[in-house]
């Protein structure tokens, strides 16, 4: 398994081309040289000038790209699979042994090789992280990088690839601890400190509302819990509960992916339910030393948590807006912030705009494309609504050119982007029992818990023009 970081170092496993030849007999390509390898990399990514000469073999139709999966023609034969990431203005690459014979390959998620190869080229990346300019063949961050190898893929097999872990291994003491305590693969060094349990539910929420007859309205969230367990000992084991507190859905929780280090134990649903099906109620793992996605979730929602009305319309030389948005009365009425960011594309810069808001304040964006109202961290108690109206004027020059225009955002075709969070707080009502929490073995631990939601790309159109279409039905 081959590890070049272009232009600066190259790294090369005997002992991996050796099980190559074994591995492909008579189908075995052999690598070339550093210098030859380079000459046939930026030719076939079409990074040699001119790059607008077209080639058939790399530029053509016919060629299916599979990125950052590539096939590198050499005089001796293709050499395939090769991984190439670009980071901070570096190439990473890596071509991993594979066992695939014949023309015909499967699909690229069903070899182990390339999924292993692709982690471990993207975590070398992650620890280098930026390199200044002036770095050479000897600079301290390239020796890491072969530390950092020598740690992760000891002789071409990659092992522990993460980052935190690698650093951990370079930076420990030899362990004195008892043979008999064998630590798994993700946690190799064992804590010790004052024990301390951090778990954090995050949810996101996306959606696209219409405001028009026959078009449903879309909508998903999303939610992971993260956790950060600093037990002393080689393997500690910590399970913890899942709960929740939805009375409209009956399985709020859905399409849950564990990480690898956790296993479920389950429970039928409430009785009653004709389609039961399957919630976990305790979550065991080792956990590794970092912080860590343990679960990956998306939630089942009956309602939107707010839901708006833009109307956008065109008089002679300005734009009148109307804004209503309502917060649903489920949803915790205290945000971190909540702002409705209206954006405006080709049609110059804002040079003037009268406003009358219900609450809180309207500002345009520094480069005076976008006109945002912040709502602030409450909607008014009584009613949960909030109410904009504006008449806007554009200046008639021209953008600059690196300026991004929405070629779809053009006359009424318009939308409104809500942006806020909220602590303490997520759509599922789903938290983690503090008191179903077991350690074993048996610890006095600090157990830290916040759970928060937060919008990401939830856009209400303007229903006087046209929108994108999602073409999917609502779960």
């Amino acid at each position: 398994m081959p590890i070049i970081i272009m232009p600066y170092a190259y790294g090369r496993y005997a002992t991996v081309e050796r099980r190559a030849k074994i591995l492909q007999g008579e189908q075995y390509t052999p690598i070339p040289s550093d210098v030859e390898f380079e000459e046939l990399l930026v030719h076939e990514i079409g990074l040699r000038f001119p790059a607008y000469k077209f080639i058939e073999s790399r530029d053509g139709c016919k060629k299916v790209l599979q990125k950052p999966v590539f096939q590198l023609p050499t005089p001796a034969g293709n050499l395939w699979p090769l991984i190439i990431i670009e980071q901070n203005g570096l190439l990473f690459l890596c071509l991993p042994l594979v066992d695939v014979q014949g023309v015909s390959r499967p699909p690229l998620i069903q070899i182990p090789g390339i999924s292993v190869g692709f982690s471990l080229v993207l975590s070398l990346a992650d620890y280098l992280g930026p390199l200044t300019h002036n770095t050479t063949e000897t600079s301290v961050r390239l020796i890491d990088a072969y530390k950092y190898l020598c740690e992760a893929a000891p002789f071409g097999t990659p092992l522990n690839t993460s980052g935190a872990l690698v650093h951990q291994l370079l930076d420990s003491k030899p362990c004195s601890g008892s043979p008999s305590l064998r630590s798994p693969a993700w946690r190799p060094v064992p804590y010790k400190g004052k024990p301390q349990v951090y778990i954090i539910i995050s949810e996101q929420v996306r959606c696209a509302q219409y405001d028009k007859a026959g078009v449903d309205d879309v909508w998903a969230v999303y939610g992971t819990v993260s956790c950060k367990a600093e037990l002393n000992g080689a393997a500690p084991e910590v399970s913890l509960g899942l709960d929740y507190h939805r009375a409209d859905c009956a399985t709020p929780i859905q399409d849950l992916v564990l990480h690898p280090c956790a296993h479920c134990s389950w429970n039928q649903t409430l009785t009653g339910i004709e389609d039961s099906t399957l919630l976990p109620t305790m979550v065991c793992f080792t956990p590794p030393p970092e912080m860590f996605v343990l679960c990956h979730y998306t939630a089942n929602m009956c309602q939107l948590p707010i839901r708006g009305f833009y109307q956008m319309r065109e008089m002679e030389s300005s734009v009148t807006i109307m804004l209503q948005v309502k917060l649903n009365p489920s949803v915790q009425n205290y945000f971190d912030y909540c702002e409705v960011q209206m954006p405006f594309y080709n049609r110059g810069e804002i040079t003037h705009v009268d406003s009358t808001v219900s609450v809180g304040k309207v500002v345009t964006s520094n480069d005076k494309r976008i006109l945002v109202w912040n709502i602030g961290e409450k909607f008014p108690s009584n009613t949960l609504e909030a109410s904009l109206s504006s008449t806007l004027k554009f200046s008639s020059m021209s953008t600059p050119s690196n300026t991004y225009e929405d070629p779809f955002c053009t006359e009424l075709n318009a939308y409104a982007k809500v942006v806020f969070k909220v602590s303490n707080y997520t759509l599922s009502e789903c938290w983690v029992d503090v008191k179903s929490i077991s350690i074993s073995p048996s610890a006095k631990a600090k157990v830290l818990t916040a759970r928060d939601v937060s919008s990401i790309d939830y856009r209400i159109w303007n229903s006087h023009g046209n929108a994108p279409i999602a073409d999917c039905s609502q779960s």
